[in-house]
């Protein structure tokens, strides 16, 4: 079996109760398509900060509603399916929200934001798709703090991983990549440099040695 962290080969050895040596990293390849690399050269200088919100596995909506009335002054867009919105979700002045897009739609509306904020409320693999994509645009990642999440952003040079639920931490993060942008850009730099981990070259190595290894048992 492959797993794409290196803390899931413990995981999942004392889940079904065998041996490490079952388990095989192999990273989750991702590159950006002709389409989405247009995008990046219609998207401008990016002159307006904002921090961007979507998808829907395991998303915590409701932590992002609350980051959302805790920040007026930062503006914010989300892609989230309606019927995931809480029930008594009200329009927020600061937050431009869009419903069951198109793939390419949701990632033209990401690729414009300074942020990519990613909280939430499960430590399964969920959330990566999303969060490299958004380090190959060159967005900064802010997401909580799981195995998955940590092969994408091992410190806080490649982006930052916080607590699930700590909505006072996010909040801070946001300030400062939005009050510093030298460290903003410094980020994006190395984020960008570690997605080369992720390339479908180097991917084809991992699961290339995984079989070899399995061959030679």
């Amino acid at each position: 079996m492959t797993v794409n962290s290196q803390p899931l080969v413990d995981f999942y050895s004392e889940w079904f109760g065998c041996s490490k040596d079952r388990f095989f990293v192999v990273f989750d390849s991702m590159t950006l398509n002709p389409t989405e690399r247009k995008m990046l050269g219609d998207r401008g200088n990016r002159d307006e900060f904002y921090a961007f919100c979507g998808g829907k596995e395991q998303r915590d909506i409701d932590g992002f509603l609350k980051i959302v009335e805790m920040m007026p002054d930062v503006k914010f867009k989300a892609v989230f399916r309606k019927n995931d919105l809480p029930g008594d979700y009200h329009p927020l002045k600061n937050l431009e929200l869009y419903h069951d897009t198109t793939r390419e739609e949701f990632y033209r509306i990401m690729a414009g934001a300074s942020v990519c904020l990613l909280p939430l409320k499960s430590t399964s693999p969920c959330g990566l798709s999303v969060a490299q994509k958004a380090m190959l645009m060159g967005l900064n990642v802010i997401s909580t703090d799981t195995p998955s999440m940590r092969t994408l952003i091992p410190n806080d040079n490649y982006g930052f991983l916080l607590p699930m639920y700590d909505y006072d931490g996010i909040v801070n993060r946001i300030k400062e990549l939005r009050d510093n942008p030298t460290f903003r850009d410094s980020q994006r730099v190395k984020a960008l440099e570690r997605m080369d981990l992720f390339s479908s070259e180097n991917v084809a190595k991992q699961l290339g040695d995984a079989i070899k290894a399995c061959y030679c048992k």
